[in-house]
């Protein structure tokens, strides 16, 4: 292996060349500040490098002169040209596709690469981290992180064969490209959590959970030290609303590798624990620390200091300590809710209390005393409960986004691994399952399918059969469904708890026993849930429909399953595809249209586009298809990056790659015991 300082690089299957190498040339900008102007040219420096682009927005303008004099020594980009930040913030890399004329800056490198080597691939290269790790040792020990443009130069690469490079590098951008879809949706998410904070803190919402207009109703508000808010509400400090406030010993506790958790202020961000960077303590120390009181579930944590004003709700955890500049609030239940507590202490009157107590500073801090007298906002305690339930709602999104953002950034980390060491080798060229991605989805081949025609028997269900199916019997198991689902007892059905109950189900596919949590969590969704044996010559794997078919709209759902085919990975894969139906709100199917394996009918095609991409998103999943590590050890690693069942992946790789018997083995494709089926029977009161 080849070493770089006190670190060993990871062994390639490709060679390594210098960056240098690989290079026509690499250069960076100019090395002197020319003087803003307010008309003129862009000059780029790495507060302007974004993912992917210069934000041109944000440069410095320049004259014409001093742009074209630049330019003409080397200090602009062409389209193509790989931008690397080598001063301050190191390691931000983009591609150059811009049509915008722009010179950079010295802390900016420009590397325009050879014809046998892809910039995209040297960019990604770049950001692996091989890479990262040798740029540490080039820069350590500097005061200013900077890397001069020789060690910049002599960072070893892997060089692939051009082909390869390409194929990798779509690979990746099609990653980079769902991650920062993912960092937008959050971004808007937090930005419509922080306008309905504002909204619900200065509003407030009345009986029928509506905001109060203060233009149209200002005989309901009142000015307040915290501002106007509904004239319902009061405002008290601290130490009205609570049964107790603790201050922590002046110090923090000394630490262990195992014990006790300190709660420390860089544990309280955001209104969230940041369990990841807790420390701890010894017993000992636990009972000194805590001899003015315990910390337990729903206290409120607040730090006074570093910043001052961070607090989060104390979940239910083990014992726990508070260190040094954190104290408590345990809020009153008669008075408080412990979750508003936590959204007044965020809202911006009370933020504005504290800066203007800790003189506005990152560093101020509040005393004690402060910390006692904080003003609070004081809704009625139904009020304070239907806004913490709101936000809530809010909160839960942007946590599923966060979720699935982290595990983006594992895939991504996971497939550069092995797509840049070699270790995985990427397939070349338009291969029968590339084409196959390109074209309209088909329902999975593992239930063979062949059209048929049948009279008319309900025109209201959606069914998954196959070729030879007797109608009376299929007609037969729809009857016994139906009348199996109307004695069951449902939440009422929107399509935004079906979002919900989809989301859940995808991470509890993971686990065989997620199996058994299917009929509470459609029953909170307004889904009725049907386990039901198929008479002999049904031949029926599963169907969607309405009990209440003829309503505009129909609010009834029923899925049914049968379990002919008693794989894990058919059992979720047939469950989401008559979920999809439901979802789409499908009109009625007539019996002689039932579904074909080889021409789906459109809403066949809907449904099995919305299966898939509930149980793996198309943009994780094409990534990992192409990758070609297909092993068993690659499906186990694949299923827990994603958080599914390996058997789900196996039996996708086996209907995309029309790998039937390559993935047919009970390691891939293990079946549902058959005591599983039987408590879920117990759950369903038998239903089978």
């Amino acid at each position: 292996m080849d070493s770089c300082g006190s670190w060993v690089m990871p062994e390639f299957r490709f060679p390594l060349l210098e960056l240098n190498t690989m290079s026509l040339r690499i250069t960076d900008g100019s090395h002197f500040s020319p003087t803003p102007q307010t008309s003129g040219k862009p000059i780029a420096n790495v507060k302007d490098m974004r993912v992917g682009k210069i934000d041109i927005d944000s440069c410095t303008i320049i004259s014409i002169k001093d742009f074209n004099l630049l330019k003409r020594n080397g200090c602009s980009p062409e389209k193509g040209d790989v931008l690397f930040s080598k001063d301050g913030t190191i390691g931000k890399t983009i591609l150059y596709t811009q049509d915008e004329e722009i010179v950079t800056l010295s802390s900016i490198a420009i590397i325009k690469l050879k014809k046998e080597h892809s910039a995209n691939f040297v960019s990604q290269a770049l950001k692996f981290d091989h890479a990262t790790r040798q740029i540490d040792i080039l820069t350590s020990g500097s005061a200013l992180r900077r890397l001069v443009l020789g060690d910049l130069k002599s960072l070893k690469l892997p060089a692939p064969p051009l082909s390869e490079q390409r194929r990798i590098a779509d690979i990746l951008d099609t990653i980079d490209r769902t991650i920062e879809d993912t960092r937008r949706i959050i971004a808007k998410l937090q930005a419509a959590r922080r306008g309905l904070l504002h909204d619900l803190l200065t509003r407030g919402l009345d009986e029928r959970g509506q905001l109060r207009d203060p233009e149209k109703n200002p005989e309901l508000f009142q000015d307040t030290v915290l501002g106007r808010v509904p004239r319902a509400w009061e405002v008290k400090p601290a130490n009205h609303v609570c049964l107790a406030i603790l201050d922590c010993i002046n110090r923090t506790p000394p630490e262990t590798e195992h014990g006790y958790a300190v709660l420390k202020t860089p544990n309280i961000r955001d209104g969230r624990l940041v369990a990841s960077t807790l420390t701890f303590t010894d017993a000992k120390s636990l009972g000194k620390w805590n001899r003015r009181g315990s910390p337990k579930r729903g206290d409120v944590v607040f730090t006074r200091e570093a910043p001052a004003g961070e607090a989060c709700v104390l979940p239910d955890m083990d014992e726990v300590c508070l260190g040094q500049r954190v104290m408590l609030y345990r809020p009153n239940p008669e008075v408080m809710v412990s979750e508003f507590m936590l959204l007044s202490i965020y809202s911006q009157h009370v933020q504005d209390t504290i800066d203007k107590w800790t003189g506005g500073s990152t560093v101020g801090h509040l005393r004690v005393g402060d910390v006692r007298k904080l003003p609070f906002l004081v809704p009625p305690l139904a009020e304070q409960n239907r806004i913490s339930e709101l936000v809530g709602q809010q909160n839960l999104r942007e946590q599923k986004e966060q979720a699935q953002l982290a595990k983006l950034q594992t895939l991504k980390r996971g497939l550069m691994e092995d797509l840049l060491t070699g270790r995985v080798r990427v397939t070349v060229g338009e291969s029968e399952a590339a084409k196959r991605l390109q074209a309209e989805p088909e329902p999975p081949a593992n239930i063979p399918f062949e059209p048929h025609h049948i009279p008319t028997f309900d025109p209201a269900v959606h069914f998954r059969a196959s070729a030879g199916a007797d109608p009376a019997a299929q007609t037969d198991w729809v009857t016994q469904a139906r009348e199996i689902a109307a004695r069951q007892q449902v939440q009422a059905y929107s399509r935004e708890a079906l979002d919900r109950a989809v989301h859940d189900l995808a991470e509890l596919s993971m686990t065989l026993d997620g199996i058994l949590q299917v009929p509470d969590v459609l029953k909170a969704a307004g889904v009725r849930f049907v386990l039901l044996k198929h008479p002999k010559g049904s031949k029926t794997s599963g169907a969607a429909f309405w009990l209440d078919a003829e309503a505009k709209p129909p609010t009834q759902p029923v899925v049914a399953l049968s379990m002919r085919y008693p794989h894990i990975d058919v059992f979720w894969f047939n469950l989401f595809h008559e979920l999809g139906h439901i979802w789409h709100g499908h009109a009625a199917v007539m019996g002689k249209e039932l579904v074909t394996y080889s021409d789906p009918a459109p809403a066949e095609k809907e449904a099995h586009a919305y299966a898939r991409e509930a149980l793996i998103p198309e943009a994780v999943w094409q990534p990992y298809l192409q990758s070609g590590n297909h092993t068993v050890g690659g499906i186990h690693a694949f299923a827990r990056t994603v958080g599914r069942h390996h058997a789900t992946v196996a039996g996708r790789l086996a209907h995309d790659l029309d790998a039937f018997n390559r993935f047919n083995s009970g390691e891939h494709r293990s079946a549902v015991p058959k005591d599983l089926f039987d408590r879920l029977l117990l759950r369903l009161g038998g239903s089978l």
